[in-house]
């Protein structure tokens, strides 16, 4: 492991640590209790960790590879999934530019580093496009987003319908899989 990607770790347990342990203490003073009077009903849904106004960064030898922002993140680490609420997603392909995901829900699954959206996600690239559909994957292994979903494509005066949606970030191509409707004009 290299020098550079040991120090990250390092840092980001320590700064998980210490955030953790601070809203911890605000946890039980907002209840008024000590760390002996709190259950683990007090956590809310069997997350290890809630955190409210969260970003999350990954990087990797390039650089950033992809940013978190979200209203809440809960922290299961029985599954190794931190799932999200009210989430944006802003990947950073290798080959440069970036792909915005919004929706309302999303986990990031930290064995694989993989991401799923779902419930009104949006998407926009840096050349103009934008997409919706109601679920999104992000396999971090292949740098590919899929969905099996409807989904609408659009740029500049072209309009795309279709069932499923492929994408390749490093190449920068998405491709609608079937059922595909494609108009011109006016929004």
């Amino acid at each position: 492991m290299g020098a550079s990607l040991t120090r990250r770790l390092f840092l980001l347990i320590v700064i998980g640590g210490a955030v953790a342990v601070f809203l911890y203490v605000l946890h039980i003073e907002k209840r008024g209790g000590t760390a002996e009077e709190l259950t683990p009903h007090d956590r809310g849904s069997g997350e290890d960790i809630l955190v409210e106004g969260v970003r999350h960064f990954d990087f990797d030898a390039d650089g950033l590879r992809w940013a978190i922002q979200a209203k809440t993140a809960r922290f299961f680490q029985a599954g190794n999934i931190i799932r999200f609420e009210t989430i944006t997603a802003t990947v950073y392909p290798a080959s440069g530019g970036m792909m915005v995901l919004e929706a309302s829900e999303g986990y990031y699954d930290t064995a694989t580093g993989n991401i799923g959206v779902e419930g009104n996600v949006r998407g926009r690239s840096d050349q103009g496009y934008v997409f919706n559909t109601d679920r999104l994957t992000y396999e971090a292994a292949s740098r590919r987003i899929h969905s099996t979903d409807k989904v609408t494509l659009q740029k500049d005066r072209l309009t795309i319908k279709g069932m499923g949606l492929e994408g390749a970030l490093d190449t920068r191509t998405i491709r609608v899989l079937s059922s595909v409707e494609a108009t011109t004009g006016p929004h």
